[in-house]
This record gives C-alpha cells, structure tokens and sequence, in this order.
C-alpha cells in the first residue's frame, strides 16, 4: 500500500545517499518502482525492498559511471537477500519493463530553472528538498513533470520574495506549456502540505536530514542556516 511504499523510498533516499549517487538515479529509481507495482498485482510487501534495490541497480548501471555492486546492495538490506536473488529480480524487473527504460529528465529541468531564475545554494536546496519529497507521495505520480517543476519553483520564490520581488516571471515560462497558473498553484499547495507532514513526521525522515545536513555543513559560522527549518 502508500504507507509501505513511502517507507520503501525514505529508505532508498538514504542509501542513495550512503552511496553518493545522483539525484537523477534516484528519481529513476522511484519511476522503476511505481511502473513495476502498476503492472504487477498484489505484489508481496515483504519483496518491496527486494524490489527497490534491483530497481537501484538498474538505474545507476544506466546513469551512473561506477554503479553499486550487487555484494554491497545485498549488505544494505542486512542479507534479507542474497546477491543472486537481486540478479534473479533485477532481469525480473527488466522483463515487466520490456528493457525499456525513460528517463524524465526532471532533476535536469529544475537546475535550469534554477539558473533562469538565479536561485543561491539555499534557493536550490529548498527546491530539492520539496521536489524530493513528492517521491514520498504516489499521489504526485500522476501529475506532469512540467508541472511538478514549475510547482516547486514557484514555491521557492514565494518562499523568499525578498530575493525573489518579479516570481511573477514564473507566469511568463509556464505560458509555453500546457500547463497554467491555476494548476501551479493549486498543486504548489498540496506540496506545502506534505512538506508540513515530512516535517512532522517520525517516519519519512530521509530528505529533511539530508538537506538539513546540507546546511549545517555549508555553514561558515557555527550557525544553523537552514532554509527548509525557516519555511
């Protein structure tokens, strides 16, 4: 169900980051998984971690330069499986895909609007932050991507309009999409709302230490400058 599912992903949120993989693996990944569970009924939840880490698998041998090993992906699940189990599922997996694999390119169009919009490092961490989470959700699965971006971009701005006084220029890009401002902000709300449950939450707590984390390193006073903790 949604809880187990969202349980999986904050897991697979921190052993992505465990193994400092790119966002973008990350977010194949999540788009491997939910394609798999559409297909497949009355999938046992006791394999959902057999099947995320093939799914991880998958994507960091497509995206990355040095993906993980299947040894160290059996390890991470505490040797609930062994690695010939995860090679058995991973071709498992790739059969239910018809070894078709999309990527959405999602990360890559926020870092451009990110630039268009000359987002600072707590601009952009926010925005990671509140796109990252919507992993958490299979609600957000069936919106467009287009969409999900522009959302979060135009949550930044509003977030910080003392840097951010014309994030009315957000209007101006989204008019070359098929998406409109009613759209944006009403799906701009529902990702408030889940920001605010993340943040409460014992659960799905992945992403906010991770950019929490960010942070705290970055910051050159001792202080804690966190953005996410300010909205």
């Amino acid at each position: 169900n949604e809880v187990h599912r969202g349980i999986l992903i904050d897991w697979l949120i921190n052993v992505h980051l465990y193994l400092q993989l790119t966002d973008e693996t990350l977010f194949l990944t999540v788009k491997l998984i939910d394609i798999f569970l559409a297909r497949v009924e009355n999938f046992p939840k006791n394999n959902l971690q057999l099947l995320g880490v093939s799914a991880l698998l998958i994507s960091s041998k497509y995206l990355e330069t040095f993906h993980s090993t299947i040894d160290s992906l059996s390890q991470l699940c505490d040797g609930a499986y062994s690695s010939k189990e995860i090679i058995q599922f991973e071709t498992k997996l790739l059969n239910e895909l018809n070894y078709t694999i999309v990527q959405d390119n999602l990360v890559n169009f926020y870092d451009l609007l990110s630039m268009i919009f000359n987002f600072d490092l707590d601009d952009y961490y926010l925005g990671k932050f509140l796109l990252e989470i919507t992993l958490l959700d299979i609600s957000f699965y069936k919106y467009k991507k287009t969409l999900l971006v522009f959302s979060v971009v135009y949550l930044v701005m509003k977030m910080n309009l003392s840097k951010h006084p014309d994030y009315k220029k957000c209007f101006f890009y989204l008019k070359d999409t098929e998406c409109n401002e009613r759209e944006m902000k009403s799906l701009g709300k529902k990702i408030l709302t889940l920001m605010d449950n993340v943040k409460g939450s014992s659960t799905f707590t992945s992403s906010y230490q991770k950019y929490l984390g960010r942070n705290k390193e970055k910051s050159k006073d001792g202080t804690m400058e966190d953005s996410v903790m300010e909205v």
